[in-house]
């Protein structure tokens, strides 16, 4: 019997089934040995860190181990064991030599206490770096200073004697430099820096950022005569970092001329990764917006150059090996023009033995891949498992090799049926359309499940608006730098041609900018939200890479289900209602300033002074942080003691990024002749906040048993000095006393004392820093302190301090003790707590 024309059998369906499945791309391989010899290396890494092993035990150790896994290599699990021993030992051994080993004549060796003077004569090391300043009305005048820093290698001491002398050194010099370059041999006089630990525990660690690049010392130069060049030491090592630096100085240039002044410094950062040009606005709307991964070189940047090179060569004819020899040498050109940062690295590694596996068509695993290029950026700097930028950057790539796999394996499930009647053109876009934002929202939320976590840990802040924007941004990002990477490249061949790229280069950035403005200003783009603790992080993390890496089905749904309830658990701890049955008044070191937080019995909070002496933005940032490690997501109230800049140049800054009820100063407060005065108040008004005047004898309304009242100023009193006129508070619970002063001095202590009997005060602020003229033996009798509490930068006012109030039991001061806070519990006892030194 015959069949009709057209028709189909179903011994026909199976066939045309393996047919498709043979024309499906490959799978990459399981199979990832290279993920626990990275991972074995960087538990040695961290090991080392943490704890102090003799070098000689590591060196017999990982020569053990390492015997011991080639003797035992037929064996599975024994020598298994002992070659991830040997990794994780060979980890901490190259740890330990990029981090604590130093030279007989290291400079950190010599005993040299800090602020010393000195004269050093060494190499030039790296280029100068130009730090231009920021002339906002925040910041004195007197700081309006660029600064130019540079790494120098030591070669001597110059002094009575000669001491030879070696270690890298960290210069740090007010102003501009003469021209010197990378090589040059010089002579720096000016004061040895010891970085110590940072005075907020949650801020910028500046020791550990020099160690990682074998920094343990600095030199401050107060003028740009202090450095003098001698001569030459050039070598080829210097050679190749000359001319590394002349071609990132001349792409730079390229940029400067090509594009506009509104996004020429996004435009450098975007491709060169130069910030130095970002003000803090311009940072503010791509971290509140969530977009500020753009501006951190990542593998997109690499993926996009590689494609344009690959495309110039096949248009050229160029052959196989010629386009690999060509691609490898453009990336890592391109990383050198970059300054090799560790993102960068990664990206160039990564995409290098790419291009090398597929060169030699061999079949490769993404997360093999991944692996190896943490474990050879590891061993070139063991530093960089610690580094912010690097991790999410192994993340980002780890979670779009996750996803893209999960996309390949929905494709799968959902071919297409050959037998279906064929749709129309507009189906098939729209449908094209449809899977492909789909897609992109299928990444952006492993991208986000991966580095949501270390994101808020770091930044406490949760920008929802960038799951939306990025899917449209990083398909932009294409065409961008696209546009980017032809400037740079015709600008530096063909000068006079780059105008043309550079327009459409242009253009990308002002839409970029647009977006980003945008979706920053948009309401809810962003909330501060507290991030998990260390242990919350390490819990989560264990549990993703576990239930990514464990093969079996029943045990990684059991591995998901419990990653989804730590989430949950996490997310019930940071957002849970913050309970308060304490008084706790916390006095921020903020430096030579003001900034003391009340976070009262009932659940509010208030804030008294927000200010500097130097950057109002470092006393915003400490201000910030110290809000969001106590979970406060916003005050009740902001409350300016007087019009000194060094109490209140923080403060618009902070009404911007947290909620605030209401702002409360002195009738001697608004004087508008002050700019950053004015400025504070057309905030304050566009913010729509209330602005109220307090004086003596108002009280604050307080849930619970607490009270806040004002003491000084009274209505009729008048002072030519704006100090006379600070704000004191007083706030009493379970019978003991805090009275928090300012700068009140002269006139304003007199007042004071006349008006108010004399009590003891169980937690003083010596006024105005501690100074002399406040703190007298009128204002000791009538305060009789318990505790003293000096804000200020230096202890140059400690033995006046301790001669006055000389019966209070503890005198504490920021400059030595950091952050003081003190809890007063509802039986009345007192608790003491500091974040640098002990309790005297």
């Amino acid at each position: 019997m015959t069949r009709p024309a057209g028709a189909v059998t179903s011994h026909d369906v199976p066939a045309t089934s393996r047919l498709a499945r043979s024309t499906r791309p490959p799978r990459f391989p399981d199979r990832s040995p290279l993920l626990p010899a990275a991972a074995a290396f960087a538990v040695g890494i961290v090991v080392d860190r943490h704890f102090s092993f003799p070098p000689v035990g590591l060196f017999l150790l990982a020569l053990l181990s390492t015997i011991a896994a080639v003797t035992l290599w037929r064996s599975k699990w024994p020598g298994t064991l002992c070659l991830v021993a040997a990794l994780a030992t060979l980890g901490a051994l190259r740890h330990h030599q990029v981090w604590t080993l130093r030279g007989p004549e290291d400079l950190s060796r010599i005993d040299l206490v800090d602020d010393t003077p000195v004269r050093l004569v060494g190499v030039v090391e790296s280029p100068v770096d130009v730090r231009r300043s920021e002339e906002s009305p925040d910041t004195p005048a007197w700081m309006w200073v660029d600064r130019s820093s540079f790494n120098l290698r030591a070669e001597r001491l110059v002094g009575n004697q000669i001491v030879p002398t070696s270690g890298l050194v960290r210069v740090d010099v007010s102003g501009h430099l003469p021209p010197i370059e990378i090589g040059d041999r010089i002579e720096v006089l000016g004061h040895i820096r010891i970085p110590g630990e940072p005075r907020d525990p949650e801020g910028f660690d500046l020791r550990l950022w020099l160690k990682s690049q074998g920094i343990d010392r600095a030199i401050v130069v107060g003028h740009p005569e202090g450095v003098v060049r001698l001569g030459s030491a050039v070598t080829l090592r210097h050679r190749l970092s000359r001319v590394r630096h002349s071609l990132r100085s001349r792409s730079e240039q390229v940029l400067t001329q090509n594009l506009g002044p509104d996004v020429r410094a996004v435009g450098t950062s975007l491709l060169l990764g130069t910030r130095a040009g970002l003000t803090n606005e311009i940072r503010d709307a791509f971290i509140d917006s969530g977009t500020m991964h753009l501006l951190a070189i990542s593998g997109l940047h690499v993926a996009i150059l590689a494609g344009l090179v690959l495309a110039v060569c096949r248009l050229s004819g160029t052959s196989s090996t010629w386009t690999v020899l060509i691609v490898v040498s453009t990336l890592w050109g391109y990383a050198l023009v970059t300054d090799l940062r560790p993102p960068v690295l990664r990206s160039v590694v990564l995409g290098c033995l790419a291009v090398l596996a597929l060169a030699g068509a061999r079949q490769v695993s993404g997360p093999n891949l991944l692996a190896g290029t943490a474990f050879l950026l590891l061993l070139w700097n063991p530093g960089d498992l610690f580094d912010l930028g690097a991790q999410l950057s192994f993340l980002a790539v780890g979670a779009i090799l996750w996803s893209t796999k999960l996309i390949a394996a929905w494709r799968r499930s959902h071919s297409p049926d050959p037998l279906a009647p064929e749709s129309t053109h507009w189906y098939r876009a729209w449908k094209w359309m449809r899977d492909k934002s789909a897609e992109g929202y299928v990444v952006t939320a492993a991208i986000w499940l991966f580095t949501l976590p270390l994101t808020l840990a770091w930044f406490h802040l949760f920008a929802p608006i960038g799951f939306l924007v990025n899917v449209i941004l990083v398909p932009f990002s294409g065409p961008l730098l696209t546009a980017g990477f032809a400037t740079l490249g015709v600008g530096l061949l063909a000068p006079s041609l780059a105008w043309i790229p550079a327009t459409a280069y242009d253009f990308c950035l002002r839409v970029l900018m647009f977006v980003v403005h945008g979706a920053a200003h948009t309401p809810f783009a962003n909330v501060p939200t507290p991030g998990p603790a260390a242990w919350q992080l390490a819990v989560f993390y264990g549990l993703l890479f576990a239930a990514i890496v464990v093969p079996r089905t029943l045990w990684k749904r059991r591995l998901w289900l419990s990653l989804g309830i730590a989430v949950v658990v996490m997310l019930g701890l940071a957002v849970r209602p913050r309970t308060a049955a304490d008084l706790v008044v916390s006095f921020l070191d903020v430096g030579h300033g003001g900034a003391v937080l009340f976070e009262f019995p009932g659940g509010q909070t208030a804030l008294f002074d927000a200010g500097s002496f130097g950057r109002g933005d470092a006393a915003g940032e400490t201000i910030q942080r110290a809000l969001e490690t106590r979970r406060i997501t916003g005050l009740d109230a902001l409350i300016l003691s007087h019009a000194d800049a060094d109490h209140y140049n923080a403060a618009a800054s902070l009404l911007q990024r947290f909620p605030v009820g209401v702002v409360y100063v002195s009738q001697a407060f608004p004087d508008m002749t002050q700019r950053s005065v004015s400025r504070l108040c057309e905030t304050v008004v566009g913010e729509q906040l209330p602005l109220r005047i307090i004086q003596a004898g108002d009280a604050m309304m307080l849930r619970g048993e607490c009270t806040l009242d004002v003491l000084h100023p009274s209505g009729g009193f008048r002072d030519r000095l704006d100090n006379a006129h600070s704000i004191v508070l007083r706030a009493r619970f379970a019978g003991r006393t805090v009275l928090v002063t300012g700068d009140v001095e002269k006139s304003g202590v007199r007042a004071l004392l006349e008006t108010h009997p004399p009590g003891r005060i169980d937690v003083f602020q010596a006024p105005h820093h501690g100074g002399r003229m406040s703190n007298t033996t009128d204002l000791a009798r009538w305060a009789l302190p318990r505790y003293v509490v000096a804000c200020n930068r230096d202890d140059t006012v400690l033995p006046h301090l301790k001669n006055v109030y000389a019966d209070a039991d503890r005198i504490l001061t920021s400059a030595s003790h950091g952050t003081v806070t003190a809890t007063i519990r509802r039986n009345g006892e007192i608790e003491l707590a500091t974040t640098r030194g002990n309790l005297p």
